[in-house]
């Protein structure tokens, strides 16, 4: 486990996009008239708390989902509403333009 959980953990801190967001849109709250590194802390790892949740949520939520999926009546039920929404999707494309 602690290998996986290591894998993960350098997958996402290297991922562009943290890294872009945290370039593009957090200094907007920085404040120069205070201390650059405290700032630094409080955001990263607020940030990284939201993160965990998140991703726990997605994982247990994931979890139960394919839980029900399994049973019968989950597994028709999620074919008949991914065959709705194609036919869905698909009957809008033929009527647009």
């Amino acid at each position: 486990f602690s290998r996986l959980f290591g894998r993960a953990f350098i997958l996402g801190g290297s991922n562009p996009k943290d890294m872009l967001f945290f370039a593009a849109f957090l200094p907007q709250f920085l404040n120069a008239g205070q201390p650059l590194l405290p700032q630094l802390l409080v955001m990263t790892l607020t940030w990284a708390i939201l993160d965990l949740c998140c991703k726990l949520a997605y994982g247990l939520g994931a979890r139960g989902a394919a839980r029900y999926l399994r049973t019968g009546k989950g597994h028709a039920w999620f074919n008949r509403t991914s065959a709705a929404l194609f036919g869905g999707a698909g009957a809008a494309s033929l009527m647009s333009r």
